[in-house]
């Protein structure tokens, strides 16, 4: 049933997708993306392969979040993979999904301290510059 909602919520208006602020929760974008056959063009998940972008997306993602307190760069990462005692990475780890919507760029920064979703939506204006479109917090999308 409730695909079919969906299907036809999205028949209804296609360029929903670029707007997340339109879904109250992640799992509606994440079904919306699947309706809709859109898979993320990258999806970076490995911390120690991130380049100083995602670094900086990760930092700027978790200083989001109230619970964080200020940490450093190198903290928010370690707080982002979920970096266990010996080094690997947890469970609940985080990722970066990149999408490319209608010629829009879209970026997905999420991971699972204490299991709930936190994180942000970002895109990627023409000249390169990132622009904060919504918070995420325990799997609400927050765009105020």
């Amino acid at each position: 049933m409730k695909f079919f909602i969906l299907l036809s919520f999205f028949i209804l208006n296609k360029a929903m997708a670029l707007d997340v602020c339109s879904f109250k929760e992640t799992w509606m974008f994440n079904d919306a993306m699947r309706v809709q056959k859109v898979k993320p063009n990258l999806v970076a998940k490995d911390h120690k392969k991130f380049n100083s972008m995602e670094k900086k997306l990760v930092h700027k993602t978790v200083a989001l979040q109230a619970f964080s307190g200020e940490k450093t760069l190198l903290q928010s990462v370690d707080d982002f993979a979920d970096i266990m005692y010996d080094g690997t990475r947890g469970a609940n780890a985080g990722k970066i999904s990149y999408f490319n919507i209608e010629g829009k760029q879209l970026i997905l920064v999420h991971y699972w301290p204490g299991e709930n979703e936190y994180g942000a939506f970002f895109s990627i204006n023409r000249n390169g510059s990132l622009k904060l479109l919504a918070r995420i917090s325990d799997g609400f999308i927050d765009c105020k």
